[in-house]
């Protein structure tokens, strides 16, 4: 297990809190997460870099996507992920991620034509 000082230190950034609530749900790719998020590619890779190198999310190939999906065995990550996810109705941003998210197979779909 990482220290905990490094996982609050992931979560000091607004947008891997953001990556981690939304991988609480499901697995997504990176096109996913960019598009739910409205962010860049290049800014969400880098989040997701970092959160790999803290082993708070794991990756697996899928075709031609790379789904993130959150470390269940991280026991630290998976507590601090439920109060999240708990409290997510509460936070504006979460809440309008999470029903954002309802879009994201339409996401994935503009993936593949790209």
């Amino acid at each position: 297990m990482n220290n905990p000082a490094e996982v609050y230190k992931a979560l000091a950034d607004e947008t891997r809190v953001r990556i981690l609530a939304l991988l609480h749900d499901d697995d997504l790719c990176v096109c996913q997460i960019c598009g739910i998020l409205g962010e860049s590619q290049a800014k969400i890779s880098r989040h997701l870099a970092k959160l790999r190198e803290l082993h708070l999310v794991t990756t697996k190939r899928q075709e031609q996507f790379v789904r993130y999906s959150l470390n269940r065995d991280h026991r630290f990550l998976m507590e601090t992920v439920e109060v999240l996810h708990k409290y997510r109705d509460a936070v504006p941003v979460l809440r309008d991620d999470r029903d954002r998210s309802a879009e994201k197979e339409d996401i994935l779909a503009t993936c593949r034509t790209d």
